[in-house]
């Protein structure tokens, strides 16, 4: 799986790019049907794949399609069940969010804004007892699910879903913690 990332790192630092996403997707539609047999080493490694399209400087279409063939694949919601938030996903998000905060065009918008709803909603569904969502998630997860509501109204229905879930599974100080964030919860 090492030759993924090093494959994917050579045609993006050759400025290929078309060649990259064609790879990317291939590769995204196999493991659809293959996520449950991945190792964790394995898993690791496509991930780092993705964080490094998602960190480098690539061009926003080759962050875009990336990002949209990951979330089809179903591999961020396997990666959130089997991580219990390692320290990579709080990092993993912020990027995701990231793609779709760089870019100005309100159509590039509306399509990421989709994506980043279901990344909110697979990492609030994910928590179930015995694992909390951390502080830095669960408060980028309310800030952000709020700020893309107020852009795209049609969305609130799925923005309560996602803040509804989050709290079932709060913790007494993450509460607490929340109760005083007047500015938030005057915006929710």
């Amino acid at each position: 799986m090492s030759l993924l990332s090093e494959s994917l790192e050579y045609t993006l630092l050759t400025d290929r790019f078309d060649l990259a996403l064609d790879f990317i997707r291939i590769v995204f539609v196999k493991l659809k049907t293959s996520r449950e047999n991945l190792a964790n080493a394995e898993l690791r490694h496509i991930t780092n794949a993705v964080l490094f399209v998602l960190r480098e400087s690539f061009k926003q279409y080759v962050k875009f399609w990336t990002l949209k063939y990951y979330l089809e694949s179903g591999l961020f919601e396997h990666e959130l069940s089997i991580s219990l938030f390692s320290a990579d996903i709080p990092d993993m998000i912020e990027l995701f969010y990231g793609v779709y905060d760089k870019n100005s065009n309100t159509l590039f918008k509306k399509e990421v804004a989709e994506f980043v709803f279901r990344m909110l909603e697979a990492t609030v569904n994910s928590v179930r007892p015995g694992v909390l969502i951390p502080d830095r998630v669960l408060n980028f997860a309310f800030d952000k699910t709020v700020d893309l509501v107020r852009q795209f109204p049609e969305h609130r229905t799925q923005g309560i879903r996602i803040i509804r879930q989050a709290e079932k599974w709060m913790s007494w100080e993450q509460t607490l913690t929340m109760s005083g964030n007047f500015e938030l919860l005057n915006s929710i």
